[in-house]
């Protein structure tokens, strides 16, 4: 029960900083008169599919470097790897407009961890203290939400692995 509230703190953090904009700066309008060259490179993606699930695993693997969850991780006995590998098959399997706020969130904490070198459960919270100040607004009610479902996330994966040694989703 400690372990899973410490892991639903990182996510709740790294929700909470993803919802507010905590973790990507947006440039700033260009000064009046100022010309903006906008960027004309065209990425080409081959599957934007595997492409979605490789950046999502990408982020479970930054918020498993936090030394709670991988002290949870051993509680539970799983590694990341294995941990990330199921939370990214719940997380796909998950109602696409869920799916989309959890991986929001989770960028937003692991853009959060990585500029600032603090542990999701210290991002989350900033997150989540930010929503109490200004509870009704949309920003406030998208990273409760996205930090519930992580959480819940966290908790199914965690419950699966520890008690049957096997991913939810398989």
């Amino acid at each position: 029960p400690a372990v899973k509230f410490q892991i639903l703190s990182v996510a709740v953090a790294g929700l909470a900083l993803a919802a507010c904009g905590g973790g990507d700066s947006e440039a700033a309008d260009p000064v009046a008169g100022e010309t903006v060259a906008e960027n004309t490179a065209t990425e080409t993606v081959a599957d934007p599919e595997a492409e979605d699930v490789s950046s999502l695993r990408a982020d479970c693997d930054i918020l498993a470097t936090d030394p709670e969850a991988l002290e949870s991780f051993a509680e539970i006995g799983t590694d990341a790897d294995g941990f990330c590998a199921c939370f990214v098959q719940v997380v796909e399997a998950s109602a696409e407009e869920e799916r989309e706020q959890m991986k929001a969130t989770l960028e937003e904490v692991t853009d959060g961890m990585q500029a600032s070198g603090e542990g999701a459960e210290d991002i989350v919270s900033r997150m989540m203290s930010e929503t109490l100040m200004n509870p009704d607004s949309e920003t406030s009610q998208a990273t409760q939400s996205g930090v519930r479902l992580i959480g819940g996330v966290i908790d199914d994966v965690s419950d699966s692995l520890e008690d049957t040694g096997s991913c939810p989703a398989d």
